[in-house]
């Protein structure tokens, strides 16, 4: 687990990653990370991001895996105990071999999408 302060994107990622980024421009090399490391440094993960993104250079490479579009917000706990709440809906993309058990799983939480194929 490493949390904003551990500056995450300077260590070595293995096994299964769950990447929740911070929004805006810290999160960035994060995601940079992720979309260029799964599949040859680690196996499979799941990436949340903002659903509002899809037009951005950045989530492109997000429609190769497969995408759980939430139908409704997410609230997220804080380490202040202070009261959040989602201001707009969120992208699990899932990249790995078990493409139907993401969409099995994460489909009580939103609409499962994939590209078709070219």
């Amino acid at each position: 687990f490493y949390s904003e302060r551990e500056h995450g994107e300077l260590h070595e990622w293995t096994g299964r990653v769950f990447l929740n980024p911070p929004y805006g421009k810290p999160g960035m090399a994060l995601i940079e990370k992720f979309l260029s490391e799964v599949s040859s440094s680690f196996p499979e993960g799941i990436l949340l991001v903002n659903s509002r993104a899809t037009d951005a250079e950045w989530f492109q490479p997000c429609f190769n895996g497969t995408l759980c579009f939430t139908d409704h917000r997410i609230d997220f706990d804080s380490p202040e105990e202070k009261p959040t709440s989602s201001t707009h809906g969120s992208c699990f993309v899932y990249f790995g071999p078990h493409e139907k058990r993401f969409a099995d799983v994460f489909a009580e939480f939103g609409n499962i999408v994939k590209r078709w194929p070219s």
